[in-house]
């Protein structure tokens, strides 16, 4: 962990060890290492949002590793024993110390579905402390090969030591030739033991240009799969990219670097300093995990589960073991961005209404097109305070778009007046609060009921309980979704009630509404609870199949049926209308399976040409 700036710590590298490593590193390359493994995949295979975990000799190791589940965790990075501790005598390798207990540590993770991401570390006063001399470089080998083997079919990720560029970790001054010389003779040993694994380098503490570069220079990456990093700071979370960016071109200079993966193998925010408190804690982890996709970064490693300390005070959960708001936080993310998730560059328009130069927006992709999350949010300054700045947003989508809003630090879903223009495939969120921490808008694909939409032709008659105008109970039929298309009640309290007859029995497999938002009017309009109903007859008797509730204003309604039933009338009550009295339709669709009734109004996949038809009465509101 990073307590003081880089350039406090003095580095100095050694001429000869340079010339040393370079021989070294040449014989390497051209013996014929195996290639380098791709496996596991963060964000195909495992989540790609992680946290550090206790060590194996940690008490409440099985509590922690609890939390972690429950967050959604799949990765977590720890040390399993330190070199110093598995080795107190030369040649001769202990897996169990006391109460460090490597095998049941695994397990631990293992019965909870996390993966462990292993460090290799730290010195061993066997060897002369650090490892920075043949002799200790061959020690260290050998001890990564005997934890290795043991260990290769638990462990998928080892990474070779943790913040090398510190002297309290490295245990002397910063040396980037020497810690190169223990990748290059580590990596060889650590592959041929676990062919299959993922081998991680750097580990720095912050984004240490220098230190990288030299090990760049030295030819690392010809061993390792991934740099990590651990950009430590009081500082937003977005400022780490233009210095990932100057990383990722040094990396993409050397033969190879461009398939090369960047982790934050460790970093957090500690709720105990005076810029941060917990909800700020929060607010960050999030920004973090949604931001580091946008810069290449494929696995965000939080730091950390447990805090030890109110000054120390980094964790998910706080001194009593209880989660806290970035465990919810952390929680909400990997709920929003589930397996497989990948950041995608924005397939479609998105404009801000005012505009500020902090507003972010990334779009990630999850199961294929059909599911798609947006996050939005304000990347203010660490200790920002006030209210959300209000924009209204134009976004390019599509009709068959379901939308949904929620918090990124709740987890709860949030009102969205989402208002839409059919014509032109887009829609705009009107007055959105843009928060200092992600809202995340789920673009998914409506999913209909099964069969075919029964169109006007299959119906006989239609009536309402009410209607503003004569001829409206036919808008909610006619295909079409447009302001000035809708069937809308009487301004008299509801319930309201909308019903058809069709010419003969179908077996009905569900309805959707559209509803006044999905025609450009305000979500406050849109029905709040309605009951479909269906009948032998139109006289009744009438039965409820189903009911759906939209407290929050959702632009349409789909209910799917849990069984398909035969009816030969379906009635829509609408229970509890929008902003006021009128209940308001703009199209009622009933689901059939079976035969193809006879050709009617064509499907709403069609709304193109609605504009082009007698309009109807203008609603009383409008």
């Amino acid at each position: 962990m990073e307590l003081k700036p880089l350039a406090f710590y003095k580095r100095k590298t050694s001429s000869a060890l340079v010339a040393t490593l370079t021989v070294f590193l040449t014989a390497s390359l051209t013996s014929g290492m195996q290639p380098l493994s791709a496996a596991p995949a963060p964000g195909q295979t495992v989540s790609p949002f992680a946290s550090q975990i206790v060590w194996p000799d940690n008490t409440y190791l099985a509590e922690y590793a609890g939390h972690l589940q429950t967050a959604g965790v799949q990765v977590a990075r720890s040390e399993l024993i330190w070199w110093g501790l598995c080795e107190q005598t030369t040649g001769t390798y202990n897996f169990k110390v006391g109460a460090w207990d490597c095998d049941k540590w695994l397990a631990t993770l293992k019965a909870r579905g996390i993966s462990p991401y292993v460090i290799l570390c730290y010195s061993n006063p066997l060897y002369g402390g650090t490892p920075d001399t043949p002799e200790g470089r061959a020690g260290f080998a050998k001890f990564c090969q005997a934890l290795v083997t043991r260990y290769r079919d638990d462990v998928d990720i080892w990474e070779i030591w943790n913040e090398p560029n510190l002297e309290m970790f490295w245990g002397k001054a910063s040396d980037a030739a020497a810690y190169s010389a223990l990748v290059a003779a580590a990596a060889p040993v650590i592959r041929a033991a676990d062919p299959g694994c993922v081998i991680v380098g750097g580990a720095t503490s912050g984004i240490d240009q220098t230190f990288l570069a030299a090990c760049l220079q030295l030819g690392m990456l010809q061993y390792v799969d991934v740099v990590s990093v651990h950009p430590y700071r009081i500082d937003r979370p977005e400022s780490i990219n233009s210095e990932i960016a100057v990383l990722r071109a040094a990396m993409n200079a050397q033969p190879g670097g461009s398939a090369k993966r960047i982790w934050t193998g460790e970093w957090g925010y500690n709720a105990g300093w005076s810029e941060i408190d917990e909800t700020g804690q929060a607010k960050m982890l999030a920004r973090m995990m949604v931001n580091n996709p946008s810069q290449g970064i494929e696995l965000s490693v939080w730091f950390s589960v447990h805090s030890w300390a109110d000054t120390e005070d980094w964790g998910l959960t706080n001194l009593a073991l209880q989660p806290r708001a970035s465990h919810q936080a952390l929680k909400v993310v990997n709920q929003q961005l589930p397996l497989p998730v990948a950041r995608i560059t924005k397939p479609f328009s998105l404009s801000f209404n005012p505009s500020r130069s902090r507003y972010r927006s990334e779009v990630f992709e999850h199961g294929g097109v059909s599911h798609r999350t947006l996050a939005l949010w304000n990347a203010l300054d660490i200790t920002a305070t006030g209210a959300p700045s209000v924009t209204d947003i134009t976004a390019g989508l599509t009709s068959e778009t379901r939308l949904s809003a929620w918090d990124g630090l709740s987890g709860d879903e949030t009102a969205l007046d989402a208002r839409w223009d059919l014509p032109n495939a887009k829609v705009l969120f009107s007055k959105f609060s843009m928060r200092d921490y992600p809202i995340y808008i789920k673009l998914d694909r409506e999913t209909l009921p099964t069969g075919f939409r029964l169109g006007r032709a299959a119906m006989t008659s239609i009536t309402a309980d009410s209607q503003y105008a004569p001829g409206a109970t036919e808008l909610a039929f006619d295909g079409l979704v447009s302001a000035a298309s809708k069937w809308t009640s009487a301004n008299s309290a509801p319930p309201h009630w909308l019903a058809c007859q069709f010419g003969k029995t179908y077996r009905l497999t569900g309805f959707a509404l559209r509803l006044p938002s999905m025609a450009g009017e305000m979500a406050s309009y849109n029905a709040q609870a309605v009951e479909f109903q269906t009948a032998p007859s139109m006289a009744g008797p009438w039965t409820t199949a189903a009911a759906a509730a939209n407290p929050l204003n959702h632009d349409r309604i789909i209910s799917i049926l849990p069984a398909p039933l035969d009816a030969a009338c379906a009635r829509l009550v609408v229970t509890r209308a929008g902003i006021d009295n009128y209940a308001r339709i703009q199209e009622f669709e009933i689901y059939a399976s079976g035969a193809v009734p006879p050709a009617g109004i064509g499907a709403f996949e069609a709304f193109a040409q609605k504009e082009q038809l007698s309009p109807g009465t203008p609603d009383p509101a409008d």
